[in-house]
Formats: C-alpha cells, structure tokens, sequence
C-alpha cells in the first residue's frame, strides 16, 4: 500500500495558479512524516505548466528523484473543456509542449531516475470528449510506444531482471 501525492510542481507561482491547496513547505512536512514512518508513497508531476520551461521541468525532477519515492507519476498538461485551467487558457494563452518535447522530458527524467522507483504513469490519460489541447495527448498509446521506441533506439534497457529483483527486495524490507 502507498499514499498517492500530488507535487506537481517545485515552482511556488506554479502551485498559486494551479490552486494545488498546500504550500512546497507543507509538502516537505507530509514526506518527512512519510519517510519517518515508512509509509510509501507516489509523485505525480506534470511537465508542461503554464510560465514553466526546462529548468523548471528538470528542477521538479531532480527534487522529487532526491526524495527516493516509492513510485512517480508523469504527466503533461492538458487541457479539458470547462476546467479552470481551459479558461485561464482562454484568457491568457501560453505554449503547450509539443508530444516531441514531452517525450525527450520522459525520457531524460527517465534515465536519472533512481534505482528503486517505480514508474506507474508515463503519460496523463484525458477524457477524449472534453479533450481541448493539446491533441496528441488523447493518443497515449502512441505516446508510450515513442518512448519506448525511442529507448531501444538509444539501447536505455527499461528494466533487467536483477533491477526488478532489487527494487522488489528494497521495497519488500521498507
């Protein structure tokens, strides 16, 4: 059993605009309770917020890899007709990442990403129907097998039998 927590973002004027609810502070607080206690627990980011660009991506990263998760979520921002985030976008339109860019995101954070994490979502899954931008994003399958294409063509293995093995005993004695 884990505990799911949305991190989303280190950026602070990222969390206002997405009214993510509690403080970078607060955070810090829940995950060293977590770790004091044991109590595994997932990341969920997303790349792609309005104002954040490549540092702030790899800066969100790098801190929530810092942090030895049990599990991390990626996801990239997408935008679902009638959501708070739609009219903000209406009003104060702003880049979207391309699913080029998305992928070369994955795929760095992918091959920094420590030993024992365990990746549960490579992509973000939208409601088709109420999908507005970007579009490519209503395709996840061919989201994951770019990623994956893309690994075998940089020969990155996913996982060898003795990384799962590891991870599996590390986890197994937390």
């Amino acid at each position: 059993m884990w505990l799911e927590i949305g991190l989303q973002t280190t950026k602070d004027e990222s969390l206002k605009l997405i009214n993510r609810g509690y403080s970078h502070n607060k955070f810090n607080e829940v995950i060293e309770k977590l770790d004091k206690n044991k109590i595994k627990y997932v990341l969920h980011l997303i790349y792609g917020l309005p104002g954040e660009d490549k540092k702030d991506f790899t800066n969100t990263f790098t801190y929530a890899n810092s942090l030895k998760p049990f599990g991390i979520k990626f996801h990239n921002l997408y935008i679902q007709k009638n959501s708070p985030i739609y009219a903000y976008y209406l009003e104060n339109p702003f880049n979207l990442l391309s699913m080029n860019e998305y992928i070369d995101l994955v795929i760095e954070s992918l091959i920094t990403l420590n030993d024992y994490t365990v990746v549960h979502r490579i992509t973000g899954d939208p409601d088709i129907k109420t999908l507005y931008r970007p579009r490519w994003c209503g395709d996840k399958l061919k989201v994951v097998s770019t990623i994956d294409k893309i690994l075998k063509e940089k020969n990155i293995p996913i996982l060898k039998d003795e990384d799962i093995n590891k991870a599996v005993s590390y986890w197994k004695n937390y």
